[in-house]
């Protein structure tokens, strides 16, 4: 178990370094024990308070640690077993993310608008032909009736082998 002292020299540390620093691995569960005994009585609202600061700094460099690291990276050297998990839910939320902000900038696909069709009926034979869609059509016999995209259709109507028809 931890006393006052000890508590104090970590929070010390932890505020002099930019990394995390070494704790064991029952850190917290001793800073709860040492709260929870009668000798701390005076020293309750103390121990809470350095505790959480504690807390709040490894947990802010843990954070900033897993922003730098990228899928797979370890987590920092310091870290007891608690935070170590905390480090792989961070990476795993920021990988995630990652990935849904890049997918977000990628172009967007103009979705294919629909050809619009008419019908037609032949006034003449004709062999196949490609229509405005890229699709084959045909060969024709006189008299035939077809949808056919509306580009083509004017196409051929305009060449007169084809009229519109309802």
């Amino acid at each position: 178990m931890i006393n006052f002292s000890e508590l104090s020299t970590a929070l010390r540390n932890e505020k002099s370094s930019s990394t995390i620093m070494h704790l064991h691995e029952d850190f917290y569960c001793d800073g709860h024990k040492l709260f929870e005994s009668p000798d701390a009585k005076q020293y309750k609202e103390n121990i809470l308070q350095i505790m959480e600061e504690i807390y709040i700094l490894r947990v802010n460099k843990l954070i900033h640690y897993a922003g730098r690291e990228w899928e797979g990276g370890e987590p920092p050297k310091n870290a007891i077993e608690c935070e170590r998990k905390i480090f792989r839910e961070l990476q795993n939320i920021l990988t995630e993310s990652r990935k849904t902000i890049f997918k977000s900038c990628e172009p967007k696909k103009p979705k294919p608008q629909p050809i619009q069709t008419v019908n037609c009926r032949f006034l003449t034979a004709m062999p196949q032909i490609i229509g405005s869609d890229s699709l084959e059509y045909g060969p024709f016999r006189l008299d035939d009736v077809l949808k056919l995209p509306k580009d083509t259709a004017k196409m051929l109507v305009e060449r007169g082998v084809a009229e519109y028809v309802e």
